[in-house]
């Protein structure tokens, strides 16, 4: 069996390389050696390593960005595209819900009684479209919102399933919306029992049933959609239909371990490392890439100040209105400072 030396960089906290499914379906077909001196990168968007390894680089996003194949050899996202043999569509839902897809089978609604709608985010730099919903939604009823952002319960719920099961309606919306970006918010919606509001991918109905979901797409306004739920909630026939619909519209497989994405993978490390190398690497290409890395090293030197990096927190936190000037401004003095005393090679 042929030793494949692999290196992760660059994931989100949490992210455990050896118990991921990258390396459970490379390790069918290689001996995988995690280490410091790869030959081929595996990284995500969560940081700038990746550039200190000149390897053939697969890169994987679960956000709504596009990879830049010019810094990236291979690279599985959420765009539904294709890129000769560089790309696969891999959403987050079908690498952390392996388990819950398998598991989705016919439900029926037994006429319980549950609460009306909830509301689970802490993020509060979505798209306004998310925060505007819940806002007119709850002119008709409460909506219970548990997450850190527009709570109004006193708490913040710790397993967001089992705080949705005891709803009819969950909302699923995305932190903003492209073609093909979709995430686990529409399957933990639908897994917890409920019936999901979705809205994120304009062509959702490509992964999932449209008719066991209220698809935020189909409706004109924010008032439209409103209405659509009022009448759902209170026509018990209707939401019955709804909630029993089946979910997925392809086999569970296409969802998960799909023969596809196992082949990519497989070409790729099947490779010499030489051969393997798609992305340009000399001339513009090795221009291109040094530019970028210049600007990451910047904003490197920024993060790791102390108090840029507390400023910066609490604006992700929320406090954005009175920490952008302050942020702005210590952010214009340290590249200036780091300008005068760092040369970049």
């Amino acid at each position: 069996m042929r030793t494949v030396r692999v290196r992760f960089v660059d994931f989100w906290p949490g992210f455990k390389a050896e118990e991921s499914l990258f390396v459970q379906i490379l390790r069918r077909h290689f001996d995988v050696v995690l280490c410091d001196d790869p030959d081929f990168l595996v990284y995500s968007n969560f940081g700038n390593r990746y550039f200190d390894y000149d390897v053939p680089r697969l890169c994987y996003t679960s956000e709504n960005i596009r990879p830049d194949f010019n810094l990236c050899d291979y690279a599985l996202g959420c765009d539904r595209m294709v890129f000769g043999d560089r790309y696969y569509r891999f959403t987050i839902y079908m690498l952390e819900r392996q388990e819950e897809l398998h598991a989705i089978g016919p439900r029926r609604w037994n006429q319980e009684a549950r609460k009306f709608c909830n509301f689970v985010y802490s993020n509060d730099t979505a798209h306004p479209f998310r925060d505007e919903f819940f806002r007119l939604l709850s002119q008709y009823q409460k909506v219970d919102s548990g997450g850190r952002h527009l709570n109004n319960l006193g708490y913040s719920v710790r397993d967001k399933r089992l705080f949705q099961k005891d709803y009819k309606f969950s909302i699923a919306f995305e932190n903003s919306s492209t073609p093909g970006y979709s995430t686990e918010k529409i399957v933990d919606a639908y897994v917890a029992g409920t019936v999901p509001i979705y809205w994120g991918d304009p062509e959702i109905g490509e992964d999932f049933n449209v008719s066991s979901f209220v698809n935020a797409h189909d409706f004109g306004s924010l008032s439209d959609l409103v209405e659509r739920v009022i009448e759902l909630d209170r026509d018990e026939e209707s939401y019955r239909r709804m909630y029993e619909a089946p979910f997925l519209v392809r086999a569970v497989g296409d969802y998960t371990f799909t023969p596809g994405f196992e082949e990519f993978l497989v070409h790729i490390f099947d490779q010499e490392k030489e051969a393997a190398f798609r992305r340009s690497r000399h001339f513009w290409g090795k221009a291109y890439e040094n530019q970028r890395k210049k600007a990451a090293f910047y904003l490197q030197r920024l993060e790791r100040d102390r108090l840029f990096s507390l400023l910066e927190h609490l604006r992700m936190l929320g406090f954005r209105g009175l920490m952008r000037k302050l942020v702005e401004k210590l952010a214009q003095r340290r590249i200036s400072r780091a300008k005068r005393k760092i040369k970049v090679r």
